[in-house]
This record gives C-alpha cells, sequence and structure tokens, in this order.
C-alpha cells in the first residue's frame, strides 16, 4: 500500500527577525520585528536572522516540510531552511513550529517569496519585499 499523503492547512504564516517561547507555556511564542519588507542600506546584504513561525493542522500522519526564499526572477530557492519533520495529531489540534533562516544574502532589491513546502507541495507562501533605503 503507498504511503498516504499528509498535507496540512497552514493558518498562520510570520516573517520576524526572532522569536522567544517561554518556558513555562508551551504553546506560546513571542516573535520579535514582524516583517513583510527589508530596508538595507546596501546590495548584496546579509540579514542575519531570518524567522518563518508556522501554526498547521491536519489530519494525523507525518509531513516533511522545508521552508525557503525564492527569488522570482529565476524562481529558484536561494535560502533554504533544513526541512523538519511535523507530526499532525488531528485537524483540531494546532501545531506550532519556528524555521531559523541565518545569513540570508540578497544580492539584489526586488520582491522575494518565503515558501513552505509539505512532502514536495507548496501549502503557503509570503511576499518578502527588499529595498534599498532612501
Amino acid at each position: 500500500m503507498a504511503k498516504k499523503l499528509v498535507l496540512p492547512r497552514v493558518h498562520v504564516m510570520v516573517l520576524c527577525d526572532d522569536f522567544e517561547q517561554p518556558s513555562d507555556e508551551e504553546a506560546v511564542f513571542h516573535l520579535y520585528g514582524v516583517r513583510t519588507r527589508l530596508e538595507v542600506e546596501a546590495f548584496p546584504y546579509t540579514h542575519a536572522q531570518l524567522c518563518v513561525y508556522l501554526q498547521l493542522t491536519g489530519h494525523p500522519g507525518r509531513t516533511n516540510c522545508p521552508v525557503v526564499v525564492v527569488d522570482p526572477e529565476t524562481e529558484e530557492g536561494i535560502l533554504p531552511a533544513p526541512p523538519q519533520l511535523i507530526q499532525l495529531t488531528g485537524p483540531l489540534d494546532v501545531v506550532a513550529t519556528v524555521f531559523v533562516l541565518e545569513d540570508c544574502v540578497f544580492t539584489a532589491p526586488g520582491l522575494y517569496y518565503v515558501q513552505a513546502i509539505c512532502d514536495r507541495k507548496l501549502v503557503c507562501e509570503r511576499p518578502l519585499m527588499v529595498v534599498r533605503q532612501e
């Protein structure tokens, strides 16, 4: 029997600079520097850290999920985060996870997309505009 494909439903996808998960509250995340835009002095530009916070639900099963920043000009992934194996337990159970992309290099200004891919299927994306400061 073939493995059943488990595609989650993404309820929240947030781009931010950093996060904290308090030790006394398991399901709570503090997100810092929530953004849809980067204003930079010059290119190429290296952003020390970009975090991608996801909340997902889905039928019981596991899904392999990487996150990647895509250059829309070339449609190539330029900044991948290591994939995570996410365990889903049911359509009413929210699973929260954070991906961390370190030393994100943007070579030119423009529109980039941050994509969450589960079992090789795009399940969510957010735009990230990278512009030169004026």
